[in-house]
């Protein structure tokens, strides 16, 4: 396995993990989100019943304040409004304590919701700072995956380079190989041509030289042929 292709599928596995901090980051966001929904709910929710509890502990302390007067000025003596205010007074106690269970389990639902949304929020902040990271070291390895891709199609552009040059120099060594064979071939052609036009020229002369021979002893005399023959 090459170092471009090492380097090309860590750059696809940091980019999954990439994605999927990504995707976790996502989440974990969207989670926080509802909660701080939730959370705001929760705090209305928690305004209202503190509102309610308020107003039923005015009304209370009205309706104290009401009867305490009505004693003042009639006394402890027994009274129709004096029975209408205590009668009333013990209905806004129970409103009053009512309304105080309200707003003490509201502010607990509250709380735990903006425990619930400050973790969260505090978990997206850290899985946010992990895909960070992740991100930054997806794209570094992808540039380093770009980089040796490039210059390993450079290597590659340079040995076809390489293999066109020793082609060409295979093909212009087998043509000069092929030419040499052929000036030997011809060569041995011409000498052969060479001696055989020797050998006739030699025969030639021979047959030159016996044709004479034979011309001469044909004009000689009779005598002359013994004395040739004496010698």
């Amino acid at each position: 396995e090459s170092r471009a292709q090492r380097a090309l599928n860590s750059a696809a596995a940091d980019k999954q993990r990439a994605n999927e901090e990504t995707q976790k980051e996502d989440r974990l966001v969207e989670e926080s989100n509802l909660l701080k929904r939730a959370c705001d709910d929760a705090t209305v929710d928690s305004r209202k019943a503190r509102e309610r509890m308020d107003k039923a502990t005015a009304d209370l302390d009205s309706i104290d304040d009401n009867l305490s007067i009505d004693i003042v000025l009639n006394g402890t003596k027994a009274n129709t409004k004096q029975k209408a205010l205590t009668d009333e007074k013990r209905r806004y106690t129970v409103k009053v304590k009512e309304t105080s269970a309200e707003n003490a389990a509201a502010e607990m639902i509250r709380r735990h919701a903006q425990n619930a949304y400050d973790e969260a929020r505090h978990r997206a902040k850290v899985q946010a700072g992990r895909a960070s990271e992740a991100r930054k070291r997806a794209e570094h390895s992808a540039a380093i995956a770009d980089r040796l891709a490039e210059h390993a199609e450079e290597e590659r552009a340079a040995a076809d380079l390489r293999k066109v040059a020793n082609d060409k120099a295979d093909i212009s060594l087998e043509q000069i190989e092929q030419e040499l064979r052929s000036s030997e071939a011809q060569l041995q052609q011409a000498r052969r041509a060479y001696k055989e036009s020797e050998d006739l020229a030699r025969a030639s002369r021979d047959k030159s030289e016996e044709l004479t021979e034979m011309a001469i002893l044909a004009r000689m005399s009779v005598t002359e042929k013994k004395l040739i023959s004496f010698y």
